[in-house]
């Protein structure tokens, strides 16, 4: 893999001076920081992302054969184009799709792009911490054998809790209905270098799988790919999309982290087996906690094809704290940051750029924490109420929910809308995606009828859900 930050460095010691944006010039000393020195834009020697030849096409070759994908495409907005450009390219305008309901709110913006007609797949849920499964082969084969209209079939895998789905099985059914599958894959870019995690949607038959390196690798923020695995979808077509949907100014900051991240992975694969060993025996710690659970459990009873273990979900077993006081918790006494809470669960996530200190100091907190549970199983005044990614009790979706469908959303988006208390919802078709954030699955979608389990829902949580403002949401008029 080509080292991008390494020539970008070593061109800006070369005496060129700049009369091209940006217009901080590569002054190091400029408000831009320190890395404005290798800011450049598409100048010679350095191709140009939207129509790649040389260096960056070489990257996204070296960056396919790597990952085991037919062509990959390098990101600069994150996993959110890709979702936008792999859907836009899939499935043509206004087609039917098949949808895992715990998809991420972009797939829902595509579908308003491209007005399509979602079918969706709602998981079941684990009774003891509300976390959503996985849709089956079989539930996708049955989806798509009541509807021969289907197109394509878009799922998440694996979800923000790390449950895994049965990407291969999944493929099998989508192709002999002759549809294609899309795979968000953004919270498994490590797949690929993991024999004891899941099987990476990339090799195990999707179509278009899309990754966020910065999620479980050492990227940048924004930093993620595109891949298309097979003939089902046009390159041109993909790339094409790309041009709607990611920036024609790629920084070029950000394809040097994404090149840092994979020759990374290339060059010390010791790395991922030493996260694998490392997660393996913090998990089998965890797991021997008396009140504090573990969802996905340890050793053999981590199902590799149904669960990433390298996201730490913790709840109370006894359920007297829920997520936000675990998070709370973790936070304000410990000092350490989780990913998000939701319900009754906190997510912690790992990579392989993990250190043994930060598990230790993981692991110390938790068994504090549990014998704080064991001693005295109510929740303390101190528990914390944490902040940023830390939603109520409950504020997560309810993959069991199966809300009316009155209009697509596309439909929905060009209706007229007004704005109403939660209280008066009920009965009302919605007219904005209502959802948590993160992860960012919707509760509500636009076009679909507000039903009572959706309005209860509204009143005890709206304060911690997007989309509703000041106790109102926006509805179809009339």
């Amino acid at each position: 893999m080509i080292d991008l930050r390494r020539q970008l460095r070593d061109y800006a010691g070369e005496g060129w001076y700049p009369f091209h944006m940006p217009g901080h010039k590569r002054a190091a000393d400029s408000p831009a920081g320190p890395d404005a020195a290798i800011d450049i834009t598409e100048i010679d020697g350095f191709d140009d992302l939207h129509h790649p030849a040389g260096i960056l096409d070489e990257m996204q070759k070296d960056a396919a054969r790597l990952i085991g994908s037919g062509t990959c495409r390098f990101l600069v907005n994150g996993s959110t184009a890709g979702i936008l450009a792999a859907v836009r390219a899939a499935v043509p305008k206004g087609s039917a799709v098949l949808v895992d309901r715990r998809c991420h709110l972009s797939v829902y913006h595509a579908l308003i792009l491209g007005e399509l007609v979602p079918h969706y797949l709602y998981p079941a849920t684990d009774p003891e911490t509300g976390i959503a499964s996985a849709p089956t082969a079989a539930d996708v084969r049955n989806a798509l054998e009541a509807a021969p209209e289907l197109r394509a079939v878009i799922i998440t895998s694996p979800s923000y809790e790390g449950v895994a789905a049965d990407v291969r099985g999944i493929a099998e059914a989508a192709h002999a209905h002759g549809a294609c599958l899309i795979v968000d894959e953004a919270h498994g870019a490590h797949l690929p270098f993991m024999d004891m995690f899941p099987e990476s949607a990339v090799r195990a038959g999707a179509d278009l799988v899309v990754q966020s390196l910065h999620k479980t690798m050492p990227a940048l923020t924004q930093c993620a790919l595109l891949h298309n695995c097979s003939d089902r979808v046009p390159q041109e077509r993909i790339d094409a999309a790309l041009d709607i949907f990611q920036t024609s100014s790629p920084s070029y900051v950000l394809m040097a982290s994404i090149g840092n991240a994979l020759r990374w992975a290339e060059e010390e694969p010791e790395r991922f087996t030493a996260y694998g060993e490392r997660i393996c025996r913090l998990r089998g710690k965890l797991a021997k906690l008396e009140r504090i659970g573990l969802f996905g459990g340890a050793g053999p009873a981590v199902e590799a094809s149904a669960y990433d273990p390298g996201k730490i979900v913790l709840y109370d077993r006894g359920g007297a704290w829920d997520g936000r006081a675990l998070y709370g918790r973790l936070r304000e006494e410990y000092r350490l940051q989780p990913e998000m809470a939701a319900g009754r669960y906190v997510v912690l996530m790992t990579s392989p750029a993990d250190t043994d200190e930060g598990f230790k100091r993981l692991l110390a907190a938790a068994c504090e924490i549990d014998r704080e549970l064991c001693e005295s199983p109510g929740v303390p005044a101190d528990a914390g109420s944490g902040s940023g990614n830390a939603p109520a009790e409950g504020a997560a979706v309810r993959p069991g929910h199966s809300p009316e469908r009155v209009l697509t959303p596309a439909e929905a988006e060009d209706h007229e809308k007004e704005t109403v208390p939660v209280e008066k919802a009920e009965g009302r078709i919605c007219g904005d995606l209502i959802y948590c954030y993160p992860p960012g699955i919707p509760l509500l979608v636009p076009g679909e009828r507000i039903g009572a389990e959706e309005a209860r829902a509204l009143a005890a949580e709206a304060a911690e859900l997007r989309g509703v403002r000041e106790g109102k949401v926006r509805v179809i008029h009339g």
